[in-house]
């Protein structure tokens, strides 16, 4: 059975999303069978994302912002974690590639290792 569910609870973005995966099965004529979950950082957290994908769904996680902590947290978590922003490849190739193959795709690193970093601190350190 195909299945894509869209888990985003802000409106806007759940409809553009929904917009783009109904654009990609129109462009596709015959889909493998896969089961794929597109959320939010904020609608999907790893523990549940987990839960998931040990069931056998793909789980696709948009990020508005890279933090590399918690790309780190999604990706121990078997999930998919992508830049919302299109980079390198847009999310919408990791969902045809899903169905095209159907089983897990492993997403290329988001980022080379001289742009990773953790999260910027609120404020500078005392003495800078």
């Amino acid at each position: 059975m195909t299945s894509i569910d869209v888990r985003i609870g802000h409106p806007a973005l759940r409809s553009a999303v929904q917009r783009q995966v109904d654009a990609l099965f129109d462009k596709q004529d015959r889909l493998a069978d896969a089961q794929v979950v597109i959320a939010t950082t904020r609608d999907v957290a790893p523990d549940d994302c987990r839960e998931i994908v040990a069931a056998g769904t793909v789980v696709i996680i948009l990020a508005a912002v890279l933090h590399v902590d918690e790309q780190a947290e999604y990706l121990a978590a078997g999930a998919i974690y992508r830049l919302m922003m299109p980079g390198d490849r847009p999310w919408t190739e990791d969902v045809r590639l899903v169905f095209e193959h159907a089983a897990p795709v492993q997403a290329p690193p988001l980022m080379t290792p001289r742009a990773a970093s953790p999260r910027a601190p609120s404020c500078p350190s005392p003495g800078r």
